[in-house]
């Protein structure tokens, strides 16, 4: 990004939703149905619903600072230190997100649609097309995601209802799973679905004004909260939730389970475009976030030959979990507890900037 670009609404909005919504095509509703059993989909819907508040809150506290982003401000209340601290923790939240993902996707399409292929060579494909996702810039993977959104929504639509004679009310007996304060401390303290409205932080001074802001932020979180309680919805009813806490990728479950002639029956490929979509977004727009964060901090001139040192430090990364089942334990942690990062940090940190803001006028 540059100080020039201005990023559209419409794009802007997808690609977040694009970003929220790869959890759910990976492990999410599994995890939600671990956590609180026939009530996953409530689970999510509530954690949703509080994420509207604390969004509420975040932008009226933002509107202190004109076209300033996290960075910007961390600099004006906390100086020169602050603001290399705060992006410091900032590339590095980008940078473990990012290969969590990356990791991830790998393995899984290792495992289910191209077997016998070693990790090496599949991964160095997925490196070389994030490399050149990330190194064209944030204004083409915007228009990209604003491209790519409306055809993976058909798409996961399509395998919901195709899966409809599967759907039983009883998978999702009794309601409230758990119980209510279970329910209620699993959605507001164990779910993390919509960390990834975090990158509009850094987005401020490449929107228009103060209303795109507003706009933006809403309608990407009220689609992401209306996809991803129907996700875990339809899943959740096609599947009891004894089985479902344990399957990673549930569209793909979900597909596998299409009985519907032989056309049907072969729907594995959308569900491929569909991983692709996201995924390949979500990687990308990171690592472009990183190195476009690790710029701004240390007021280099240049985003782009950051692009190939970021890609390469999240290949790394991602290699060093040593199993399968290590890497889907550090993505189901990070699916708890990213809130930490988002939003309770800028929270607290744009708390602290304002009462500095006030001290030093009063001054």
């Amino acid at each position: 990004m540059t100080e020039k670009q201005q990023t559209g609404t419409w794009g802007t909005v997808s690609l977040i939703v694009t970003l929220i919504i790869t959890k759910m095509l990976i492990s999410a509703p599994s995890l939600f149905a671990k956590q609180s059993a026939s009530a996953g989909w409530i689970e999510i819907l509530i954690s949703g619903l509080f994420e509207l508040f604390v969004l509420t809150i975040l932008l009226r506290l933002f509107t202190a600072f004109d076209n300033m982003d996290i960075i910007d401000i961390s600099e004006q209340g906390f100086g020169t230190v602050g603001k290399v601290l705060v992006g410091i923790l900032s590339v590095t939240i980008f940078v473990i997100s990012s290969a969590a993902v990356f990791r991830t996707f790998c393995e899984l399409i290792r495992n289910t649609v191209i077997r016998g292929i070693g990790y090496d060579d599949i991964s160095f494909f997925i490196l070389a097309a994030v490399m050149t996702g990330a190194f064209l810039g944030m204004r083409t993977l915007v228009s990209s995601a604003g491209l790519a959104l409306p055809f993976v929504v058909i798409a996961i639509v399509l395998v919901l209802l195709i899966n409809l004679p599967r759907y039983s009310v009883t998978n999702i007996l009794p309601v409230y799973g758990p119980g209510v304060k279970t329910l209620l401390s699993n959605a507001l303290l164990k779910n993390a679905s919509f960390f990834e409205l975090g990158t509009i932080i850094f987005f401020f001074p490449y929107l228009k004004d103060k209303k795109a802001i507003k706009k933006i932020s809403f309608t990407a979180l009220a689609i992401s909260i209306i996809l991803s309680s129907i996700i875990t919805l339809c899943y959740q009813l096609a599947v009891p939730y004894e089985s479902a806490s344990t399957f990673a990728l549930p569209l793909y479950q979900m597909t596998r389970m299409i009985k519907a002639g032989t056309f049907f029956q072969r729907i594995e490929p959308l569900n491929v475009f569909i991983w692709s979509a996201a995924m390949f977004t979500y990687i990308s727009t990171t690592v472009r976030m990183a190195a476009h964060i690790f710029r701004k901090t240390f007021s280099l001139s240049r985003t782009r030959p950051l692009v190939f040192v970021f890609s390469y430090i999240v290949y790394l990364t991602a290699l060093i979990p040593g199993s399968e089942t290590n890497v889907e334990r550090i993505y189901d942690f990070l699916m708890t507890y990213s809130y930490i990062a988002y939003p309770l940090f800028p929270l607290c940190l744009l708390l602290l900037s304002v009462c500095i803001s006030k001290k030093q006028k009063r001054g």
